[in-house]
């Protein structure tokens, strides 16, 4: 989920994309509305879900699946990722680099899961029990002067 300071440019963001994407001819792109404003994408490739990027207030949610979107934008949700204890664990783990990017170990899993076809599992089966330990990874970047820093910190679990 992101937040922007005002919510027409929320709004028009998400909508502007959405345009864009049916004006290409992308298949399966369906504009959504209700609860929030946005769009949804169709695709074999994506499971049984579509990916949804909605827009309500200030808030843009990219989730798998309109419940999702729907809870990530809920206005009474007052957890945000950075009251997550496991996302600050992977910010504190980064130390003095700035976090670029998140994710959230058991959620890829579960995605990836839904993802992969059924007759292409074997190999994912075999590799969850060691995916499962993955608590989070973190990716962060920075630079002084001339010189780039990139980290990628896992967090394994027991």
């Amino acid at each position: 989920m992101l937040e922007t300071k005002d919510s027409k440019e929320a709004t028009n963001t998400v909508s502007n994309i959405g345009l864009l994407l049916r004006a290409t001819g992308t298949p399966g792109v369906t504009a959504i509305s209700g609860k929030a404003s946005g769009f949804s994408i169709r695709s074999a490739d994506l499971g049984p879900k579509p990916l949804v990027i909605a827009a309500k207030g200030e808030r843009i949610a990219v989730a798998y699946g309109l419940p999702a979107a729907n809870r990530a934008l809920a206005t009474d949700s007052a957890q945000t990722l950075a009251d997550s204890p496991v996302y600050k664990e992977a910010v504190s783990a980064l130390g003095s680099t700035p976090i670029t990017g998140f994710v959230d170990g058991p959620a890829a899993l579960d995605l990836a899961s839904a993802l992969i076809p059924a007759d292409e599992q074997d190999d994912f089966l075999e590799a969850k029990p060691y995916l499962d330990k993955i608590d989070y990874l973190a990716i962060g970047s920075g630079a002084s002067g001339e010189l780039a820093t990139a980290k990628l910190i896992a967090g394994i679990g027991e």
